[in-house]
């Protein structure tokens, strides 16, 4: 029981503060950086990558070596 109270605490937390880095900026690039950013670190993630949609195909905006429009990797 107490183990469950720990994790939503835990999961709460990590919501509230991915909610706050979102709207940090006007610009769209700017804030999916911040808010990838958070993420990765909140999360522990090594890498983000940003999915769209072309011609009914998915295709990673991220992947390498190309240049990408959103990505956020661990430092």
């Amino acid at each position: 029981m107490n183990n469950d109270i720990s994790k939503i605490m835990t999961d709460l937390a990590d919501v509230y503060e991915l909610s706050l880095s979102i709207g940090t900026s006007l610009e769209l690039e700017k804030n999916c950086q911040t808010f990838y950013r958070s993420l990765v670190q909140r999360k522990n993630l090594s890498f983000i990558g940003v999915w769209h949609m072309v011609d009914n195909t998915l295709q990673l905006q991220s992947s390498f070596p190309h240049k990408a429009v959103f990505d956020v990797s661990k430092k």
